[in-house]
């Protein structure tokens, strides 16, 4: 391969690249208001949990790395919407995240998920696999344990 040529082609890449990412730009804002408002802060709860964990492949949505996400730090901390209503001094009354409230988590984190996938940085298989059906199929025996 030529100078000139390996040149053409990193130019070429390079505009590859900035449209994938425009894409994908323009389908997150394409979401509902609503949608974002809901999927920003548990998206950057993930983030910021995985970066505490000190992952190797940093904030990038696995499979396992969901699972574990879940069944370690979500469900067992369960709602903070009593928490916000309730005074801060008083102890706080654990209240589980119903099925539909973890679904709501799991969906931000895999609409993280697709767009790693779309700007090419995630290779991982979805993770809406065996593993989170199981989970989730097992959801009232986990709130019955946590109560």
């Amino acid at each position: 391969m030529t100078t000139h040529t390996y040149e053409i082609d990193l130019q070429n890449n390079a505009e590859l690249a900035d449209a994938r990412a425009r894409g994908v730009l323009a389908g997150i804002n394409s979401f509902a208001p609503k949608t974002l408002t809901e999927y920003v802060p548990k998206q950057q709860e993930f983030k910021e949990w995985c970066i505490a964990k000190q992952y190797a492949d940093g904030i990038l949505v696995t499979p396992d790395k969901l699972l574990v996400y879940l069944s370690t730090y979500i469900i067992p901390r369960g709602s903070r919407i009593g928490h916000r209503k309730k005074n801060r001094d008083e102890p706080q009354e654990h209240i589980p995240l119903s099925h539909g409230g973890i679904e709501k988590y799991i969906c931000a984190i895999i609409c993280l998920y697709r767009e790693q996938v779309a700007l090419g940085l995630n290779k991982a298989e979805n993770p809406r696999g065996m593993g989170l059906k199981g989970l989730m199929s097992s959801c009232p025996h986990i709130r019955h344990i946590y109560n």
